[in-house]
């Protein structure tokens, strides 16, 4: 069978047996070879399926009067990010998942949540991401060492979005953008004041950058290094604005104070991976390790290790 572009009609079609083999890809520009059968139909399944009836009702493009909203989510992203769960001022757990800031009030079993409202009927990559997500979130954090009450958040694509939203009623805070190579928002870390945020991105470079949450101001940045960064740690010292990052073959030390990075120094210690960091009030460091240990750090400088577990790699840590 054939299909005419123009005018969609099916005709069939003769094969002369003569003709070489090669030539059968070689049909007029305007005919395109039809497969017959169940593969006829995935090609242009319509022409098989539907008849367009002789009268119907004008074609009505208006919004209708109906609206949704979301009920219960279910689904938590956790293989691919760390530290991605944690408790509001109310004892309610906060994550995320698909592109949604989940509150979920376990007694009752009921959800509360950051974005979830209308979109455009656009593309996620060129979808208006002003007031909430429009692609997958890959890292959380939230206040801890402060109120809970707020939470960061950053997702995958172009130009890849930060909010700062509320952990107990969902409202958006603060928001900003990467930039356009930054591919996704790796990790990320609020303050315990929640003036301030950390981002790591997933460019060839993975960018570190420190905000100033409300005012949108980068406050400093530089490049992180080849390898990629699973974990930030804001210094939980009052007054400190200072951060320490966390990754595969990956330590440092971030002074906004100072523009500087500083990376971790080993010493006799053994050099390995870190899936996470968690910091003390007095600005001391804990990094968990891909050898089971867990790295005390006094800025880029170990202090001493801690041997808990045995063996495995430490895949999450708070203090």
């Amino acid at each position: 069978m054939t299909v005419d572009k123009k005018t969609d009609e099916v005709v069939p079609h003769q094969i002369d047996a003569d003709r070489p083999t090669d030539d059968f890809f070689n049909f007029d520009e305007e005919v395109t070879e039809v497969a017959t059968g169940e593969q006829f139909l995935a090609v242009k399944p319509w022409l098989g399926a539907i008849k367009e009836p002789e009268d119907h009702p004008a074609v009505n493009k208006s919004e209708p009067d109906s609206g949704y909203s979301l009920e219960y989510v279910y689904g938590y992203r956790c293989e691919d990010s760390r530290q991605n769960v944690y408790y509001n001022p109310e004892g309610k757990v906060v994550y995320m998942t698909a592109c949604l800031g989940v509150i979920l009030d376990q007694e009752t079993n009921t959800q509360q949540f950051f974005g979830g409202g209308k979109v455009e009927n656009k593309s996620k990559q060129v979808a208006n991401d002003l007031h909430h997500h429009t692609n997958d979130i890959m890292s959380m954090n939230v206040n801890t060492n402060g109120s809970r009450e707020w939470a960061v958040t950053g997702q995958v694509g172009k130009w890849p979005a930060v909010f700062v939203w509320n952990t107990q009623t969902g409202e958006k805070k603060f928001r900003t953008k990467l930039a356009k190579d930054a591919r996704a928002v790796a990790a990320c870390a609020i303050s315990g004041d929640a003036k301030f945020i950390a981002t790591a991105d997933r460019s060839d470079d993975h960018n570190v950058t420190i905000f100033n949450a409300e005012s949108g101001e980068a406050l400093y940045g530089d490049k992180g290094g080849p390898d990629v960064i699973f974990d930030l740690a804001f210094n939980k010292q009052e007054g400190a604005c200072e951060l320490y990052s966390a990754g595969h073959k990956h330590f440092a030390h971030w002074s906004v104070k100072n523009q500087k990075r500083k990376k971790g120094l080993f010493g006799d210690n053994p050099r390995c991976s870190f899936a996470c960091v968690t910091t003390d009030d007095h600005g001391v460091a804990y990094a968990g390790g891909s050898n089971a240990l867990i790295y005390v750090w006094g800025g880029n400088s170990i202090k001493r290790t801690l041997g808990f577990h045995g063996q495995g790699f430490v895949g999450a840590i708070t203090w």
